[in-house]
């Protein structure tokens, strides 16, 4: 995976707003989006949005957010969405057993939208079986190179 740059401009007066957002927050449930169709173009083939949950913003604003997300991450890595208060963004890699994967959470006034950015499994194509070795020689009358 990646490493990405980020780029946030932050007001000062958001910033005072995220102390107010974070205990509204913490009052409110977490919910599940859908993640269909949110990576576009050619990164579709290799990314994926895994998970998409939203606090205080409605799924359709949310799915917005993280196909902008999206695109940014995994096109040039850096990172430019309007109306943040704070993010945090952590990136997990795994050799075996777990998804390899970027997380980043970004909190607005109204509510925060997490999105889980991972790489598609890669597809086996299945081989065609081979040949035994040693390989039967023609006219043979042994059983087992018998066709």
């Amino acid at each position: 995976m990646k490493t990405f740059r980020l780029i946030f401009a932050v007001s000062v007066a958001a910033l005072a707003v995220a102390g107010s957002a974070g205990s509204a927050l913490a009052q409110q449930s977490a919910t599940a989006c859908s993640t269909t169709g949110l990576v576009t173009g050619t990164a579709a083939r290799t990314y994926k949005v895994a998970q998409l949950t939203t606090t205080g913003i409605p799924c359709a604003k949310a799915r917005v957010i993280a196909r902008t997300v999206a695109t940014q991450v995994t096109g040039n890595g850096s990172l430019s969405v309007p109306g943040v208060v704070s993010f945090s963004m952590s990136t997990q890699t795994c050799t075996t057993g777990c998804a390899s994967g970027t997380s980043v959470t970004l909190v607005y006034p109204s509510g925060s939208v997490t999105i889980v950015i991972t790489r598609r499994a890669a597809t086996v194509t299945p081989t065609k079986p081979t040949t035994p070795t040693p390989a039967p020689t023609p006219g043979s009358t042994n059983p087992l190179f018998i066709a």
